[in-house]
């Protein structure tokens, strides 16, 4: 008996699990529900047939706060940036072709220089752009014309929070470096602004080896016996950008829209010497000043199925390069044209008769 006991209780153990996975399957079938189904259609306007466009996601724009448009395009996109650092220059590469090929718009109006045809992404920071559109190749011309490259399209949009909102965000980082972001805005029924504030300076006196030098070790008599690569500090390489955004939006009750934004750049930013430079004196300084204005308006009504706009800009910029030296070992640096109205040539007196 007992044996007979013992091949039936691993059958009845067997059974068990079996038993109660189907108890589990008829409720779970019983439990479910026959829905309708379900169709999702997209529309895509005629305009855009045939365009490749990607869109930087708002997330990483606000994720990047303190960052340039220039590292949001180098780690969120396929675009080639080439840059030579914080608060240098910064231009883009589409598809292999030359900075000047990609032409950038802040709300409709392009940003590009007149006189070299590039952009420095590095003076564009992330915390004023609200959307970031690529157009690749061909695309670029649904936007703006001379993108052979492509273009970027840079947009501001009105916040969709109703009442008052006050955002400051502040940064310490090394090399004596600050940053100072502050946001006021409104947000109203009919009308919405915002202020947007961008303070940003560095030292940017960083230590590294110069592979370009060498420095000699000597003995007692003047002999030559090793070598060592010197450690030196970043000379010149501070930098001060201001950035002033003011927005305002008024919304219409038939659905159209008025638009003001105006942006204010005062950039003053060193060119840090060269690492074949063998001055070791502080005496020459090479600076970079751009004061920049850009204003834009526009105007969008809807009616009878059909979308009017207009929109106008006014740009200007003042750029200038200065070389400071000290000539005279005062200590004080000057300009060279400021240097030469302080040393008025002498004239020698000619001999009589001659």
């Amino acid at each position: 008996m007992r044996p007979l006991l013992l091949l039936l209780l691993p059958s009845l153990c067997c059974a068990l699990p079996v038993a109660a996975q189907r108890d589990t399957v008829s409720r779970t079938v019983s439990r479910t529900v026959a829905i309708e189904r379900v169709d999702i259609a997209g529309f895509r306007p005629l305009k855009r047939t045939g365009m490749q466009s990607t869109e930087i996601d708002s997330l990483v724009l606000r994720e990047t706060i303190s960052s340039s448009l220039a590292d949001v395009l180098s780690s969120g996109s396929t675009i080639f940036i080439k840059s030579y650092g914080r608060a240098t220059l910064s231009t883009a590469s589409f598809r292999g072709t030359a900075p000047s090929h990609t032409q950038v718009t802040w709300n409709g109006m392009k940003v590009n220089s007149p006189m070299l045809g590039q952009v420095d992404f590095s003076l564009i920071p992330a915390y004023l752009v609200d959307d970031a559109t690529l157009y690749h190749g061909a695309s670029s011309v649904a936007v703006t014309g001379g993108g052979l490259g492509g273009a970027v399209a840079l947009d501001n949009r009105p916040l969709d929070e109703q009442g008052f909102a006050l955002r400051f965000v502040q940064g310490v980082g090394s090399f004596t470096t600050f940053d100072e972001f502050l946001r006021a805005s409104y947000g109203g029924r009919r009308w919405s602004g915002s202020t947007r504030l961008l303070y940003s300076t560095s030292r940017n006196d960083f230590r590294y080896h110069n592979y370009h030098s060498k420095a000699l070790v000597t003995d007692d008599d003047g002999r030559v016996v090793g070598s060592y690569v010197p450690l030196e500090r970043n000379r010149n390489g501070g930098f001060g950008d201001l950035h002033l955004m003011q927005e305002l939006y008024r919304t219409g009750e038939r659905g159209g829209r008025l638009s003001l934004a105006a942006w204010y750049l005062d950039s003053n930013r060193g060119l840090p010497m060269t690492s074949a430079d063998r001055n070791a004196s502080k005496r020459k300084k090479e600076e970079q000043d751009e004061r920049t204005l850009r204003v834009g308006a526009g105007c969008e009504r809807l009616a009878g199925g059909l979308k009017l706009s207009a929109r106008g800009g006014y740009t200007y910029t003042d750029l200038r390069y200065r070389r400071l030296h000290d000539p005279d070992g005062s200590g004080e640096l000057r300009g060279l044209t400021q240097a030469r109205r302080r040393r008025p040539a002498r004239l020698a007196k000619a001999p009589a008769g001659y």
